[in-house]
């Protein structure tokens, strides 16, 4: 990355649509910014990941990087948050144990020592870093893959049974607040609407029809509404006498 100082960082990518994120604490925010005089924009932007688990991000900053080994170079325009994902790989381990033609000149001679992510390049920046050039090493082996930063190194590796292994899921979708608000109204107004019922029992039309009979409005323009029994008031039962006793109980 570059303002006007260059510093290594290690990078992975991700299936994603737009955008890219920078994954740095927040105490090591300013100290960051100052080294490489980058300059930091406000964002409103909703990141989401595996599980629907979502990141609200109001930072933004152009970068741009170099190979470390040609003249290519991109800027980027990248979120950013605390921290992208666990340390990749999940463990450290011999590169001894993978062929690689000692001919290949790869992006990150490091990458068998498992360390912090410090960039998560978009799918729409990964596909223009592809080049010609691919080497499998073999069924249930790394396969080596030339790009503009330099061949990098993807896929199973065999590492001792007793070593600890975390599966890492590098899946974000972007956001912008404007949409997740409107898709909040549009739920929000959904839920509350009065449902549009098409059918209805014969029940529920006699009583339709008997609302728009029977509802008049008064000269004080107050509305007298009759509600329709739904049994005869014969068979109500005596309850006149049941009503006299509970009345004259109150009066004491």
């Amino acid at each position: 990355m570059e303002s006007h100082h260059r510093k290594n960082r290690r990078v992975t990518s991700e299936k994603r649509q737009n955008g890219r994120i920078i994954g740095i604490k927040i105490k090591e925010f300013k100290e960051f910014c100052s080294k490489l005089n980058l300059k930091t924009r406000k964002t409103e932007s909703v990141v989401s990941g595996l599980n629907n688990t979502v990141s609200n991000i109001n930072s933004i900053v152009d970068v741009k990087i170099h190979s470390r080994i040609n003249a290519f170079s991109t800027t980027l325009s990248c979120l950013l948050i605390d921290k992208i994902t666990t340390n990749i790989p999940c463990v450290s381990f011999e590169q001894k144990n993978i062929s690689i033609p000692p001919n290949l000149i790869l992006a990150d001679p490091s990458f068998n020592i498992s360390a912090k992510i410090d960039m998560l390049i978009g799918a729409d920046t990964f596909w223009n870093l592809l080049c010609i050039g691919q080497i499998k090493l073999g069924k249930n082996a790394p396969i080596l893959q030339k790009t503009c930063l330099g061949w990098v190194v993807s896929g199973p590796i065999y590492l001792d049974k007793k070593s600890k292994l975390n599966t890492v899921c590098n899946l974000t979708v972007e956001t912008n607040c404007d949409d997740a608000l409107n898709h909040q109204l549009q739920k929000f107004w959904t839920i509350e609407d009065l449902p549009c019922k098409k059918y209805y029992s014969d029940e529920e039309a006699y009583c339709e029809e008997y609302f728009l009979k029977t509802s008049t409005r008064d000269e004080t323009g107050r509305f007298i509404v009759s509600f329709p029994l739904k049994e005869p008031v014969s068979k109500l039962g005596d309850s006149r006498k049941i009503a006299e006793r509970r009345f004259y109980a109150i009066e004491r």
